[in-house]
């Protein structure tokens, strides 16, 4: 008869009280941003002048051995054509990944170092991460400065850009302003 009763004291114990849940929230906590441009940037990727239907090879970033944040936000920036762009066409922007500096996705043509472009052939486009494209909305060489921001998950070590300028005209080459910068945005729990 006890045991009875301190089972249902037990129940009784456990069925009034409330149970209390911590709350917890997951916010983003940016990292130090990564940028690639001609000159001045941490990463090298010379767009200035690039042709159209040609492709930009930036120089490849160590993300590191350790533990890491694989979430990143993109900021693409276009600066110009040399000549009035075309409605509607784009410039496409394409992540390479790689576990080493030698072998990366796709058949890059020449290797980026470190500090150094490499090559592509656009036929190899598909083979790589498409992170997305910036859409001209102007007929305006000079008024034709796109910017498109994303998301992007990185596994591998090594990663670099690819530039793909879908259309009928070259980029700005005169004191062009073209980057990319990659912000590392891990997850922080509180």
């Amino acid at each position: 008869m006890f045991k009875y009763l301190v089972l249902i004291f037990i129940a009784f114990i456990i069925g009034i009280s409330t149970p209390v849940f911590a709350q917890n929230k997951i916010y983003i906590a940016p990292e130090t941003a990564v940028t690639w441009k001609d000159t001045g940037g941490d990463e090298v990727l010379d767009m200035g002048g690039l042709a159209a239907d040609d492709l930009a090879v930036g120089s490849f970033l160590d993300l590191g051995a350790n533990s890491r944040s694989s979430d990143y936000v993109f900021t693409f920036f276009v600066d110009q054509f040399e000549t009035n762009p075309v409605v509607g066409e784009s410039i496409d922007l394409y992540w390479a990944t790689g576990t080493d500096t030698a072998n990366f996705d796709g058949v890059v043509t020449t290797a980026p170092g470190d500090s150094s472009t490499g090559t592509a052939v656009l036929a190899e486009t598909p083979n790589l991460m498409y992170a997305g494209s910036a859409i001209v909305i102007t007929t305006t060489a000079a008024s034709a400065k796109l910017r498109i921001s994303g998301f992007i998950r990185f596994l591998s070590r090594y990663v670099f850009p690819v530039v793909h300028n879908n259309t009928a005209d070259a980029l700005n080459r005169t004191g062009d302003g073209h980057s990319i910068i990659l912000t590392p945005v891990p997850a922080e729990v509180q």
